[in-house]
């Protein structure tokens, strides 16, 4: 896929999230949400929430802490099926994470235990966009929500838990918001600006994913 221009007004791209019972996939931890919207930058074209089977592993304290999702209170399906359903949802659009490493190495060890091939997705990871533009600055999806002026009726109940919907919405409206013309932010993003038209992603193949960042 050819690196995707960030000031095309048609370019639709696939902003992702999961929530997890656990912050270590190294122990074979698992997806409780996976959630993903398409979108250009004026509109939300679609978008999908999934509840995954964890086949009896419950989250952390420290995971349930962040999300509170409590697995018996779910409708939950197979992983498998969610893994299923993800695929063709994204194709082969462009698809953002905040932290990717994070998300995609529990969705790689998801595809592993399924015996389901991952697509070699080409990956936007908007703390890495962040550093490129705010160096120095931290690149938390809070500080640079608050940082873009993110209307707060985009910031949802991000406060009190995180939900990977939400999450994917806030990290869709940071990334419109780093490729806006400076003078156009601050006030909520009113209407939709020209993006800048120099400004191109670093777009990362899933396949050299490098493993999991919590420092960021």
């Amino acid at each position: 896929m050819p690196n995707p221009a960030t000031h095309d007004p048609d370019q639709v791209w696939v902003v992702a999230d999961t929530e997890t019972t656990s912050l270590d996939v190294s122990k074979g931890e698992r997806i409780v949400t996976l959630a993903a919207i398409k979108a250009t930058f004026s509109k939300e074209i679609d978008s999908l929430y999934l509840v995954l089977d964890t086949e009896g592993r419950h989250s952390s304290p420290e995971a349930l802490a962040i999300h509170q999702i409590k697995i018996d209170d779910t409708r939950q399906i197979p992983e498998a099926d969610a893994l299923r359903q993800f695929i063709p949802f994204v194709g082969n659009l462009p698809l953002i994470f905040h932290n990717a490493p994070f998300d995609m190495g529990f969705l790689r060890d998801a595809f592993a235990r399924r015996g389901i091939a991952m697509p070699d997705w080409q990956i936007i990871d908007t703390v890495v966009e962040a550093r490129k533009r705010l160096p120095g600055k931290s690149s938390k999806l809070d500080v640079l929500a608050r940082h873009y002026n993110i209307d707060a009726g985009i910031m949802g109940h991000r406060k009190e838990r995180h939900d990977a919907l939400e999450d994917c919405r806030i990290t869709l409206a940071v990334w419109k918001a780093m490729n806006m013309p400076e003078d156009l932010l601050g006030a909520g993003l009113p209407g939709e600006p020209e993006p800048h038209l120099a400004t191109r992603a670093s777009v990362i193949p899933a396949a050299a994913m490098p493993d999991i960042e919590l420092d960021w």
